[in-house]
């Protein structure tokens, strides 16, 4: 057969067509999957306005992730646009397998780190991780320490066989790492000596004793997970990291590598030392999540109900402030103790948008309680930027309420 007969045929028009489909390079629409948007009942009507044929349109459709209005209404207003039977049809028959999660796994549309336990997709916000030096330099800030996550993670699942999700352009997927944590209450201080200091000079070159205890308090990694990797067909940037076996209940780090180090590693660093990692937890009782729709109304009440609570906080903070610009750190302690007390009262009752914005402030706090000691200027600085922060969000519930 000829070139002009297989061409007068159409087939080679369809190939044609498929092939720039997967190139993200056919004019006329086909860009929608360059960009990977979720396509809707206006995208069909502009792709038909642009005389794009049936076939091209049912390729594109097949081939991208979707959410269209099928109500009678939706269907004849696309029936007046021009859009055809036969892609109508196909969009009523993606929409219908789309509600399998067999055939189409729920994946992120915006980019982040999200973690998938089979039902529900939860997106998962970096978490500070704290450096507690446990050997300070008598010379400076500066000491020989350990690092991990204070408090239990926000997020919690009970599907042992949940996997992570990232959607992020430029990604080394090698970096990236899961691992189980253990807690690590104590610490001898000797066994932050990795200079091997004489016991005899020990107390002169540092400032505690060989055998001082020190609180740690931080979910350190234990274990790395074994992790298989693999892209997300037609979402460029994204993949997913499934353990290769089951998870144990327990806590769980994603992180970059370097970001944490593992249980009884000790490093030299300075207190303020900014890192992060993604944190969760598997365990036997969590109830599934059920994020209740509010009216505008409810969402006021609730927020009017919070202003006392965070007015408690602020206050709170101030006096841990004020303490410790006298260095009087027992009593720092306490007045940020009383600050986290009234910030967990208020996470209990605050809608879903303000929940993060609480669980941010709480553990910046509880950062803040590891440096009061060994970086004094820093914890007056960042209470005074927490107060200071508090006292803005009141501001602003108020405005609103």
């Amino acid at each position: 057969m000829s070139f002009c007969q297989y061409f007068k045929r159409g087939s080679f028009l369809l190939l044609f067509l498929l092939a720039a489909i997967q190139i993200d390079a056919f004019e006329g629409g086909i860009e929608y999957l360059a960009s990977q948007r979720i396509l809707s009942n206006d995208d069909i009507i502009s792709l038909v306005k642009s005389d794009l044929s049936d076939k091209a349109i049912i390729a594109l459709i097949q081939n991208s992730q979707t959410q269209f209005d099928l109500s009678p209404e939706a269907l004849t207003k696309l029936r007046n646009a021009g859009v055809s039977n036969a892609v109508i049809e196909i969009m009523i028959l993606s929409q219908s397998s789309e509600k399998k999660p067999s055939e189409a796994p729920r994946i992120p549309t915006a980019y982040g780190y999200y973690l998938s336990d089979g039902e529900a997709l939860i997106k998962l916000d970096p978490r500070p991780v704290i450096t507690k030096i446990g050997l300070p330099l008598r010379a400076g800030k500066s000491g020989y320490a350990m690092d991990g996550l204070a408090g239990e993670p926000s997020i919690e699942v009970s599907n042992k066989s949940s996997i992570l999700i990232v959607y992020q352009q430029n990604l080394d997927v090698n970096a990236l790492c899961l691992s189980e944590l253990v807690f690590v209450k104590t610490k001898k201080a000797y066994q932050f000596n990795i200079l091997k200091t004489d016991q005899r000079f020990f107390s002169d070159v540092y400032t505690r004793d060989y055998y001082d205890t020190v609180e740690v308090n931080l979910w350190q990694p234990a274990r790395e997970i074994p992790l298989s990797i693999e892209p997300v067909e037609g979402r460029r940037g994204m993949f997913r990291f499934m353990p290769q076996s089951a998870l144990a209940y327990g806590n769980y780090a994603f992180y970059h590598k370097g970001e944490m180090h593992e249980d009884g590693t000790v490093f030299s660093s300075e207190p303020q030392r900014e890192a992060s990692a993604f944190y969760f937890g598997i365990r036997a009782d969590v109830k599934p999540r059920e994020i209740p729709v509010l009216t505008e109304e409810e969402i006021r009440e609730k927020r009017l109900k919070l202003i006392p609570f965070l007015d408690r906080a602020a206050t709170g903070t101030s006096m841990a402030y004020g303490k410790q610009q006298d260095r009087q750190f027992d009593s720092v302690s306490k007045y940020i103790k009383d600050a986290l007390v009234a910030l967990q009262a208020a996470h209990k009752i605050a809608d879903e948008e303000l929940k993060s914005v609480i669980s941010k402030l709480s553990d910046r706090l509880e950062a803040a309680t590891e440096i009061i000691r060994t970086s004094p200027v820093d914890a007056e600085k960042e209470l005074w930027a927490i107060r200071t922060e508090i006292r803005t969000l009141v501001k602003e519930l108020k405005r609103e309420t």
